[in-house]
C-alpha cells in the first residue's frame, strides 16, 4: 500500500518544500537517462549469372509496410551502352515504376519508396544494344520496416546499464582466459 508523502491538510514549511525540491531535482535527473536504439534497414539482395542476363533479376514480396530505401546493381563489366533499370512495385491494384539508366559498372540509387505489407518489387535489367550480353548481374536493396510494425520491448535504463556491466566483465573474462592459453 501507498504511504502518502503529506499528512493531509499540513503547513507548507520550509521543510516541505526542500523535500519537494528534492524529489524533483532526483526525478529530473533520472528523465535524462535516456537509451537509443538504432534500427537498421534490411538488407535484401539476388544475383543472376548466366548466358545473357535480361529481363527480371529480383523478385520480392514485402510482409510488413515500410520503406525501400536504396537500390544498388552491379553488373559483370561497364556496359559499352547505357543498361536500363526498372524498379517495379505493384500489387493486384496498383503499381508504381522507376526507372535508371546505369552507365558504370555499379551504382546505386535512392528511391525511399513506400512499401504494403503484400507488394512485390520487381527488379528488371535490359541493355540499350541487343547486341551487349550481361552475364552476372548482382541487385541489393535495403528496406526499413514501419516502427508500428516492429517489435517493442522496453527496459528500465538501470537494467541497459546492469546488462553492459555484465557483457563487459564477460569480455574481460573470456580475453583473460584466451591469454592465458597462449
Amino acid at each position: 500500500m501507498k504511504q502518502p508523502l503529506f499528512i493531509g491538510n499540513t503547513k507548507i514549511d520550509e521543510k516541505r518544500i526542500s523535500f519537494i525540491e528534492t524529489v524533483v531535482a532526483r526525478l529530473a535527473r533520472r528523465s535524462k537517462k535516456t537509451a537509443t536504439v538504432v534500427m537498421s534497414p534490411i538488407p535484401i539482395s539476388g544475383c543472376m549469372i548466366g548466358g545473357d542476363v535480361r529481363g527480371e533479376v529480383l523478385g520480392y514480396m514485402f510482409c510488413l509496410d515500410g520503406v525501400v530505401d536504396r537500390v544498388s546493381i552491379l553488373l559483370s563489366f561497364k556496359p559499352k551502352n547505357t543498361v536500363n533499370v526498372e524498379v517495379r512495385i505493384a500489387d493486384e491494384t496498383s503499381e508504381r515504376i522507376a526507372v535508371f539508366n546505369l552507365e558504370r559498372k555499379s551504382e546505386s540509387y535512392n528511391l525511399a519508396e513506400s512499401v504494403k505489407d503484400g507488394e512485390r518489387v520487381i527488379v528488371s535489367v535490359t541493355p540499350r544494344d541487343p547486341e551487349e550480353k550481361l552475364t552476372e548481374v548482382w541487385v541489393a536493396f535495403t528496406w526499413t520496416p514501419l516502427v508500428n510494425d516492429a517489435k517493442v520491448m522496453k527496459y528500465l535504463f538501470d537494467d541497459v546499464e546492469k546488462a553492459a556491466i555484465e557483457w563487459k566483465s564477460e569480455v574481460i573474462k573470456d580475453a583473460m582466459h584466451s591469454n592465458r592459453k597462449r
